[in-house]
C-alpha cells in the first residue's frame, strides 16, 4: 500500500532559530524556558512544544520558549531571559549543572518535567525487561543504568516536579521531597486542526471489513502488543475481510502468522500523518503490561484516536481507568477479555459511533491547548512563585 498520504508535513513546526525562540519570551510576562536535549516528535513535542504553544497562544501573564542543551554553546546567559526554568527529561551533565547554578544565583525556580518512570536505578532491570531489551552484559541494561542515574541526579537539583499522570505523581512523591504536579499530555493546534479535517473526510472502513489499529512505533512495545494477540486473532477469524494495522517495527506473534497477508505495516511518519493513519481504522488498541513502568504511561493513545473519531480499547491501567468510562467514551479489557470486548465493540456499529462521539467530546473538554492552559499557569504559579 502507498504511504505517501501519511507524509503531511514538509517541515516540523518547531524548527525555529535560537533568536526566534528567544523572541517568544515577552517582557512584562512570567517567562518560562523549557530545556530539552534535542527536538524530536515524542517527549519534546508533548512536554515542550505543546506547552510553549499553549502558553504563548492562550495566556497573557506567561510567555514561553523551548531550548536545547546545544543552545548553551551559543548563549551563555539563557537564565537571564527567564523567570522559570523547566528541565524536561534532561540527563545530568556539566551543562545541566551550570544552568541550574546560574538559575540559583538569579533566584529563578527550577522545575523538572518527567513523563516516564525512569528515576530509580535499583528498578532498572525491571525497566529493561519490560522494554524487552535484554539483561545480558551486552544488552541495554548498562545504557539504562546510566540514563536513569543521570535523570535521578537532575531530579535531585530541582524545586518541584511536573509529570503526566497521577500514578507517576505518586511514585515521584514517594521518592522526592518536593511538590509534584500533574499536567497531562494534550493535543497541539496542528493536531487538532488536522483531526477536524480528517473527521470531515469520513475515512473509517466498512463495518464488515474493520481495521484494528495498533500505533506504538517501536519494538520495545512487543510485550504490550502481545497482550491483545488472542483478541486480534478472534477478530481476524470472525471477519474474513478484517485487517490489522501496525505502525512501526513490531514482531508478528506466532498466533497471528496465519493472517500475515492481512496485516498492514506502516513506517514511522510525522505526527499529522499518524492522525490520518489512525482516522482510517475502526478501533484503536492500547494494551499495557501490568507493572509500574507501563502503568506510568499517559493516555495520549486514547486522545489522539478520539480526536479523529476512533474509539480505543485499552488495558485497565490506572490512567485508563481514570480516563475511560467503559461503554461511554471507550472500552477497557483485562488480559482475558480482549476477544470479548473487541467482538462486542465491532458487532454494534451505532453504539461504537456513540462511544466515539463521547470520546471526541471528552477530548474537546480536557485535551486541547486552550483548555489545558489554565492548569499549566496554575502549576507554574504555584511552583514558580
Amino acid at each position: 500500500m502507498s504511504t505517501s498520504g501519511y507524509r503531511v508535513l514538509a517541515a516540523m513546526p518547531w524548527e525555529k532559530t535560537l533568536v526566534e525562540r528567544l523572541r517568544e519570551l515577552k517582557a512584562g510576562t512570567t517567562r518560562v524556558g523549557y530545556v530539552y536535549e534535542r527536538a524530536e516528535p515524542g517527549t519534546f513535542r508533548y512536554r515542550c512544544y505543546n506547552m510553549v504553544q499553549a502558553l504563548n497562544s492562550h495566556s497573557e501573564e506567561f510567555s514561553a520558549g523551548y531550548f536545547f542543551l546545544y543552545d548553551l554553546q551559543s548563549i551563555d546567559n539563557l537564565v537571564d531571559h527567564l523567570d522559570v526554568l523547566v528541565l524536561v527529561r534532561v540527563r545530568y551533565d556539566s551543562h545541566v549543572d551550570r544552568l541550574v547554578r546560574q538559575a540559583r544565583i538569579r533566584g529563578i525556580p527550577v522545575l523538572y518535567d518527567l513523563d516516564d518512570n525512569i528515576f530509580d536505578v535499583e528498578s532498572t532491570p525491571l525497566l529493561v525487561s519490560s522494554l524487552q531489551q535484554g539483561l545480558s552484559r551486552y544488552g541495554r541494561i548498562e545504557k539504562w543504568v546510566g540514563v536513569v542515574g543521570r535523570i535521578r541526579e537532575s531530579l535531585e537539583l530541582v524545586d518541584g516536579i511536573i509529570t503526566t499522570t497521577s500514578f507517576l505523581q505518586g511514585q515521584l512523591e514517594d521518592t522526592f521531597d518536593v511538590p509534584v504536579w500533574v499536567l497531562p499530555n494534550f493535543l497541539n493546534h496542528e493536531q487538532w486542526d488536522y483531526s477536524e479535517t480528517l473527521r470531515s473526510e469520513a475515512l473509517q472502513p466498512d463495518a464488515e471489513a474493520p481495521i484494528i489499529g495498533y500505533f506504538s512505533g517501536s519494538a520495545s512495545h512487543n510485550r504490550d502488543y502481545q497482550i491483545a494477540t488472542e483478541g486480534l486473532r478472534a477478530v481476524l477469524e470472525a471477519y474474513p475481510q478484517a485487517k490489522l494495522r501496525i505502525a512501526g517495527y513490531l514482531d508478528i506473534p506466532a498466533a497471528l502468522e496465519d493472517f500475515s497477508t492481512r496485516i498492514e505495516r506502516l513506517p514511522f511518519m510525522d505526527f499529522l500523518g499518524l492522525q490520518r493513519a489512525i482516522a482510517e481504522v475502526t478501533l484503536n488498541l492500547s494494551p499495557i503490561q501490568h507493572n509500574v513502568f507501563a502503568h506510568s504511561k499517559s493516555e495520549l493513545k486514547y486522545f489522539e484516536a478520539a480526536a479523529v473519531g476512533v474509539p480505543t480499547v485499552a488495558s485497565p491501567a490506572p490512567v485508563f481507568t481514570e480516563t475511560i468510562t467503559p461503554g461511554d467514551n471507550g472500552y477497557l479489557a483485562d488480559a482475558a477479555q480482549w476477544s470479548e470486548v473487541l467482538l462486542e465493540a465491532l458487532a454494534d456499529t451505532p453504539d461504537r459511533n456513540r462511544v466515539a462521539e463521547r470520546a471526541l467530546a471528552h477530548v474537546g473538554e480536557h485535551y486541547l491547548a486552550a483548555t489545558m492552559t489554565p492548569r499549566i499557569t496554575h502549576v507554574l504559579g504555584q511552583l514558580g512563585s
